[in-house]
């Protein structure tokens, strides 16, 4: 068995994309190469990797096995590329983190360019969505590391806690419960609402302490909602790191409850079977909260 390097990329590049054109385009092979060189792949490890699903190229048992070995081999082999081209200080190659949007928005742009300074010559490329497909993306190795802010049960990702949150619900000046010295959990549930969508992970933290009767509007991001709220007679909920501003100028004012300010944990996840590069490790070591 002779398996190359150039055929491990390939077929990673292939299962990524669901498709040989847009596969032999990221390894800069043509077509018909590329093809000859999957086809040699799938001989000798006498088993087809695909299922070819109209169009596409969709991995079936035996592609799912062998990609995240295939990934972790190609991130050691280009580790041993970069420890004898160059300095082992000097990084480079592509890193790719997937945040979700408070974090992304709000936290780690510090971080990125702190990164970048110390690494130029690194490629760093963010995704930023919500949590549940931040954590989809993991599962697939399309990104290197995530940081999401709600829980995670997905069996092939592990999580660290990486750092505390806190949930403000938040109302215009003029809104009738930002007057009133107390308010009750039951008047904080039946009064309109604007949230996030299904799969952010502030909205299911705050799902678990607030039973919301009367969602009006759902949206994707918070500065949609930090809009509609100053702007209307609805309540939000953001983390307190993206309120900050608005608060200061008094454009909105915090609603307590009667239990206390939500906590949450942000969390850093990655796949079980991902290696774990330098430029994973760097990044990681420098981007504490």
């Amino acid at each position: 068995m002779n398996i190359t390097f150039k055929q491990l990329k390939l077929f990673v590049a292939v299962a990524r994309g669901e498709n040989l054109s847009r596969g032999a385009a990221a390894v800069f092979l043509s077509q018909p190469a590329a093809s000859m060189a999957l086809s040699e792949l799938e001989a000798q490890l006498v088993q087809p990797l695909f299922d070819r699903v109209g169009k596409k190229l969709v991995l079936n048992d035996n592609g799912l096995q062998l990609y995240p070995k295939a990934i972790a081999l190609i991130d050691q082999l280009q580790l041993l590329e970069h420890t004898f081209s160059q300095s082992s200080s000097q990084l480079s190659g592509t890193l790719r983190i997937g945040t979700s949007m408070t974090i992304g928005n709000y936290v780690m742009p510090v971080f990125i360019a702190q990164f970048m300074k110390v690494h130029p010559q690194v490629k760093l490329i963010q995704t930023v969505a919500n949590s549940k497909t931040i954590i989809q993306e993991l599962e697939k190795f399309s990104l290197d590391i995530g940081f999401i802010e709600s829980d995670c049960s997905s069996k092939n990702l592990v999580a660290h806690n990486w750092g505390e949150d806190t949930l403000a619900i938040f109302a215009a000046t003029q809104h009738p419960l930002a007057k009133q010295a107390n308010v009750s959990l039951a008047e904080i549930e039946q009064v309109a609402w604007v949230v996030r969508e299904s799969g952010s992970g502030t909205r299911e933290t705050l799902e678990k302490y607030v039973h919301l009767s009367n969602i009006c509007l759902e949206v994707g991001s918070t500065r949609a909602i930090k809009y509609l709220v100053e702007t209307g007679d609805y309540l939000g909920c953001a983390s307190r790191y993206t309120l900050q501003r608005a608060l200061i100028e008094q454009r909105v004012v915090e609603i307590n409850l009667p239990a206390g300010p939500i906590k949450r944990n942000f969390l850093r996840v990655i796949h079980k079977d991902k290696y774990p590069t330098s430029l994973i490790k760097a990044f990681v070591a420098l981007a504490k909260l």
